[in-house]
């Protein structure tokens, strides 16, 4: 049996913080536990990301240039031509903003004591506005390592739900009008144009 797990982190972003974070635990479709906690703010996070991200950028399409000029305010000390290096410090930055206890005692404890088999499927959505959190490396989380079938998927929180249309023998019911039909006797009454103008119908409907 596999298990969903909805994440939205609500409104807010790596500067600011996600004050509201809610996790919904799901099994078979069915919501059986709801957490509730935070996310500090990460400055550390989005600049190690973007930094990340001109490295690889400019290896790939530079080989020339040895080192990447990129000016940097914050305190952590790494090489700017090495991007792995870099990915490492923000694998390191991503661990320690999920260890923080307004999330991990609030949400990541509560999860891991409801989901005791760590061989079990999970599916982890991740809802959010802003695309920058999808591409973090989640993998960093240590969750998502001790949990190894657990897949973490980047989702909107807006989403709209499609009804399903009747159908009979495995084809759709026309939804744009209802016919009624009354049986009986039909002797003594012309129901040749009568059956004639319900097939015209029927035809209309389904086109």
């Amino acid at each position: 049996m596999s298990l969903t797990v909805v994440l939205a982190l609500g409104f807010g972003s790596l500067k600011n913080g996600f004050p509201h974070v809610t996790s919904e635990l799901k099994k078979q479709g069915e919501t059986v536990a709801q957490y509730l906690g935070s996310l500090l703010p990460a400055p550390e996070v989005e600049e190690l990301h973007k930094r990340w991200k001109a490295s690889c950028s400019v290896t790939q399409y530079n080989r020339s240039c040895s080192r990447i000029k990129i000016k940097f305010s914050g305190t952590t000390n790494i090489s700017e031509d090495k991007p792995d290096v870099i990915y490492q410090g923000l694998q390191a930055e991503m661990n320690r903003w999920l260890s923080a206890d307004e999330f991990y005692r609030k949400i990541e404890v509560q999860l891991r004591t409801e989901i005791s088999d760590r061989s079990q499927d999970i599916q982890i959505f991740l809802e959010c506005n802003n695309s920058l959190i999808w591409q973090l490396p989640w993998d960093a989380w240590q969750f998502r390592a001790d949990y190894r079938n657990c897949e973490i998927i980047g989702s909107s929180p807006e989403y709209k739900k499609v009804p399903q249309q009747a159908t009979t023998g495995g084809m759709p019911l026309p939804s744009r009008g209802r016919i009624l039909c009354v049986l009986g006797n039909s002797k003594g009454i012309d129901v040749g144009k009568i059956q004639k103008k319900f097939k015209n119908i029927w035809a209309i409907a389904v086109n």
